[in-house]
Parts: structure tokens; sequence; C-alpha cells
């Protein structure tokens, strides 16, 4: 079984001078990125760590410079010591707390107490001297080497251990998966040092390609540039940011983006999103689903119709795909329940969470707490979070396709509909749009009206100057929904 050192220096062995990363400094060959890798590994070895231990690396850029950071990453996949990731969203001390949690024995973040501190400025600073040494390495496929987060920073922490071959082995599903060649150059959404970056890089290093590092302009006369300068063949983007793209590209139309995959994960897009995605930006254009437990898991290609509304795409090569009913039966194809998956390099359980694993992980089968169908193709339908679902009088309503709805009216720029608790209906639906214009709730709520039944028209409509969003542009609907919960409140007290 491979992992992604073994994939680093098989590349390199063959293909020494192919860029394995690029950014705005020029290009780092995978016989260099090894090079620098074993140097690191020496680095490490010699201020103590060793196989088996817990590092913290911090995944942003304020922390760590971006080449220093892939440095001591594949060092220490190359030690055999087991990484701790912490993007910018993280604060400080949450940082100290997770470190204690995981029992990390050191960390290349300074105040991380009781970790002991590696300062990796002092690594690059003496460079020169660890280039051509090397450290005793642990190649076993079966060793721990990730934690992967799989939730905000608050609450009971909720991270994945994968060993050094599930993660390479889900890698290299994924790049099955998108078709991914030697030839590829994938930029993402958020530049590295960042978790969503560690993905798409361990993917296209298992093909021999190249993650670009640049910053993405949004927009499209500048973004095509960037792509004929760096290369870059791929493009993942947040719903968020393909939205921006779009509208930059509705003002201003050119050509289609010269790329072979333009894809949005993350969120929700829906099939009208899809299919302007398609017109405005390039035909080449896709969904992508998944999780960090799982990976990637279906893939609507730029050939597959849009529809219908919540197809996220047919599942991916190796995995196995049910809906099941509350007491875990299988579904018949095409019905709806609560979605779970199974496949060899799926995350067992969260580690120290005994609770949430009850919940996710049973009989072999990861549930992701997403409602949805798989059908008699292998095609997968959301239809919506389990845990996000409004239950509006005992009517089911998922913010997903209220919120595909409210984003056709043109000066909507950005919306999430949220359940907020309601003495007479249980919950009620509460939309919260960033506009273009300013906007009244009537026009909204009529234009709504022509669209879909009056259950599902939000109770309420909320202008926002932005939404709330993790570092990964991900909703954090109950951020919202607290915030509004606690102003209705204190309106109530005066």
């Amino acid at each position: 079984m491979d992992t992604l050192v073994s994939r680093l220096l098989a590349h390199a062995a063959v293909r020494p001078e192919a860029p394995a990363y690029i950014d705005a400094s020029g290009a780092l060959g995978y016989a260099m990125l090894c090079e620098r890798m074993r140097a690191a590994a020496a680095w490490l070895h010699h201020r103590g760590v060793r196989a088996g231990e817990v590092v913290a690396l911090p995944l942003d850029a304020a922390a760590m410079d971006a080449r220093r950071a892939l440095w001591l990453y594949f060092g220490l996949a190359r030690l055999g010591a087991v990484v701790l990731p912490f993007n910018s969203g993280v604060p400080p001390a949450r940082r100290a707390e997770l470190c204690a949690a995981f029992g990390a024995r050191w960390s290349l973040w300074a105040d991380a107490r009781p970790a002991a501190f590696l300062d990796a400025s002092a690594f690059e600073a003496s460079l020169s001297a660890w280039l051509g040494r090397d450290a005793p390495g642990d190649g076993d496929p079966r060793r721990p080497f990730l934690y992967f987060f799989t939730s905000g920073t608050t609450g009971a922490p909720k991270a994945c251990l994968f060993t050094a071959g599930q993660f390479a082995a889900s890698r290299q599903a994924a790049a099955t998966a998108f078709g991914s060649s030697a030839a590829d150059r994938i930029a993402p959404p958020r530049l590295w040092p960042d978790t969503v970056a560690l993905n798409l890089m361990g993917r296209i290093h298992c093909s021999g390609g190249a993650l670009a590092n640049v910053p993405l302009p949004d927009a499209p006369q500048a973004l095509c540039e960037t792509l004929l300068r760096y290369g870059i063949s791929e493009v993942r983007l947040s719903p968020f940011q393909l939205r921006v793209l779009m509208r930059n590209a509705a003002r201003q139309p050119g050509e289609p983006l010269p790329l072979r995959f333009l894809y949005a994960a993350g969120g929700s897009v829906s099939p009208h999103e899809v299919s302007e995605a398609r017109r405005l930006l390039t035909p080449a254009f896709g969904l992508d689903y998944g999780s960090n437990e799982m990976g990637n898991a279906a893939l609507l290609r730029p050939e597959d119709a849009p529809h219908p509304p919540g197809l996220v795409g047919r599942l991916n090569p190796g995995l196995a795909a049910q809906a099941v009913d509350d007491a875990d039966r299988p579904l018949p194809p095409g019905a709806i329940g609560r979605l779970r998956f199974r496949a060899p390099w799926i995350a067992r359980a969260y580690a120290g969470n005994d609770a949430a694993s009850a919940e996710r992980f049973r009989d072999g089968w990861f549930y992701p707490a997403d409602a949805g169908s798989v059908d008699a193709q292998g095609r997968v339908i959301l239809a919506g979070r389990l845990d996000d679902i409004v239950n509006y009088g005992g009517v089911k309503l998922a913010p997903a396709d209220i919120e595909a709805v409210v984003l056709q009216h043109p000066d909507v720029e950005d919306c999430a509909v949220v359940g907020v608790p309601d003495s007479m209906s249980g919950e009620i639906a509460v939309a919260f749009v960033v506009l273009g214009r300013p906007l009244g709730a009537s026009e909204l709520r009529a234009f709504c009206a022509q669209r879909m039944d009056a259950s599902r028209i939000p109770r309420v409509f909320r202008a926002v100057s932005s939404l709330a969003r993790n570092p990964q542009g991900k909703l954090l609907r109950q951020v919202m929904r607290d915030a509004f919960v606690a102003e209705r409140s204190q309106r109530r007290d005066r």
C-alpha cells in the first residue's frame, strides 16, 4: 500500500524536474521537494521528534510561510510523526486546548503548552546545513499519520485519525474519480497552508501533478490570465466564490475559461446555478460532494445534467452508499432517507469522542448527517443536512431548496436559510440575504411565491452585509441562528 511519501519519492525518481508545487516565486520540482522533505525530517529528528509522536502544525499564512509549511509537513510524514493541523480559524486559546486533548508532544506554533515549541524559522535559516541529510523514517502505511478536524472550533473536538495508507488511498481514489494526471495543475480555493489545499495537494501528488498555490481573481478576465500564466488546468471554488465569479462574468461576458475542470464543493449549488456556471464560465463545470471523514464521495461531471434538484453526481468508484430509515434499514433506490457510505479509506471513528463516533460510525458505515437518496444509476441526491432541516409545523423544509429559489433573484448576491424556534409552528424559516441593492421583504416574498408553495417561503427575510462562514467558506448556520434568537430576545425585553 502506498503512502504520500512513497508517491513523492516515486515521482522524483521518474520525473525529478516535474513541478510538484508552484507559486509566484516559481516551481518546486519533485526531486527538490523530496530533498527538502528529507532535510526537514533530519532537522525534526535532531530536535527530538520521533515516529508516532503528535506534532501540531499551524496551517495559516500568519504563522507559517507556505514553502516552509510544505517542507515541514512532508518532513513530519517522512519521519513517521502524527500531524495535528490547525487552520487559521482556530483561535490561539483553542489550539492549546486541542494540543492537550490530542496529546501533542511538539508544536510548530508558539504558546501551545504543554507541547514543546519547535521554531520553524530556525530550520529555514539553517536549511543549507540539512540538505543531503535524512532521518530514520517509518514507511508503514498502517501507522497513524494525520488528524483531520471535521467540525468548528467550539464544543467537543471531532477529529478523525487517518493512517498513512488510508489517507493516500483516499487521495488516490479522488484522483481516479477526477481523472487527474501528471499534466494537471490544480488551484485551491484557499491558499496553502490550509487543510483544503492539503487535501487537494494529496490528490494531485498521487497523480504526479502540481499544486498551483496562487490567488484566484474573482474577475473572469483576470482569472483567465492567471490560469494561462501558471498553466492551471483545474480549479476548485466554494459556492460563495462561484457566485461572485458568475456575477462578475454576467457583467463582463468573455470567452470560456481555459480549464479541464472547474467545480464547486463545500455547500449547495442549485441546478440553475450549475447551468449558469456552464454558460457564463465554462462548459467544464461540475460539483464535488464529500467530507473530511470519507473524502470525495460523488462527482457531477461536466457532461452530466444538473437535474433533479439536489443531485451532486454519481458515486465515485470504490464507494458503497445507501439511504436508510430510522432503524438503519436500507431503502429502495431513489427513496429519501439518512445517507451512509462505506469504503476502505473512510475513517472508523472520531478520536476521543465516543458519543459522536456512535452517532456517525456504525457497522462499518459512515453517516454524514445528510438526508438524501441513491438511485439505481448510483446518483447521489441530497435533500439537506439532517440538523439543518426546518420543522415548520410538521412540514420538513430543506434550506438548500429555498436558498436555490431566493438566489435566482437578480439582486440577491448570497443567501442562507435557518430554522429558528417559534411558539406556534415549532420552527420558522429565516432567510439571511446579501443584497446588491436595497430590497424589501415583500418583494422577495412575492418573488418566491411565483416559484414555490407558500409553506416553503421564509417567514422572515433579514438583510445582512455578509453571511457567517468558516475559513473554508461553509455556512455557519448555528451562528446566524443564535444571533437572530438573541436579537429577538433583546427586542422583547425592551
